[in-house]
């Protein structure tokens, strides 16, 4: 049986907690619908998250006590009862002086990891630009207003050269690489500046 009939049933049969579930997997229905229909629009329409990264999926991994533990977070406006929620994700780690890996999954659809994550702190973490091919060695870069990038290249996925520094000023920009027909295969990424 599917999750989603299996809720519904489950409310049906008068289960109210149950039905706390079935939000969650509408909306990852919806986003991934939304993010298949975004990528035939034309350029100047986003999926981008928003700014407080509400509908963000925060998972942690963790070694507490020697084993292994996952922990998963949702950032959330409020509960719908005249509440409003932390704008924080909060974790407990235990023992463990760091998280193995925290794992963001944005609105957006951008998957977002990071490695071997000091314990308490606060972390700020930005959504990464996203890259939209649009032509050989043309692509598109979507992105908060005003951020700073280095745009780089590389022909095996282990050494970056940089290509330039942009700045997005609209929060789409489009760039072609002069140098892109010199490389049989040019593989490119950008980080913040």
């Amino acid at each position: 049986m599917r999750e989603p009939t299996r809720i519904l049933n489950a409310i049906q049969q008068g289960d109210p907690k149950v039905a706390e579930e079935l939000l969650p997997l509408v909306y990852d229905e919806l986003r991934k619908l939304a993010v298949a229909r975004m990528a035939n629009e034309k350029p100047g329409q986003t999926l981008q998250s928003n700014r407080a990264a509400i509908g963000a999926k925060v998972r942690v991994r963790a070694t507490i006590n020697g084993q292994a533990f996952w922990q998963m977070r949702e950032v959330s406006g409020g509960d719908g009862r005249n509440g409003q929620n932390s704008p924080y994700v909060h974790v407990g780690l235990g023992n463990a002086t760091n998280a193995d890996l925290v794992r963001i999954e944005w609105p957006s659809g951008t998957l977002q990891e990071l490695e071997n994550v000091t314990s308490k702190q606060f972390l700020t973490v930005i959504e990464p630009a996203r890259l939209q091919v649009s032509g050989p060695g043309t692509f598109r870069v979507q992105s908060w207003k005003g951020m700073a990038f280095e745009v780089q290249a590389s022909t095996n996925l282990a050494q970056w050269s940089p290509v330039t520094t942009v700045t997005n000023l609209t929060g789409t920009l489009e760039f072609t690489d002069p140098d892109a027909a010199n490389d049989l295969r040019r593989f490119y990424r950008t980080v913040l500046k």
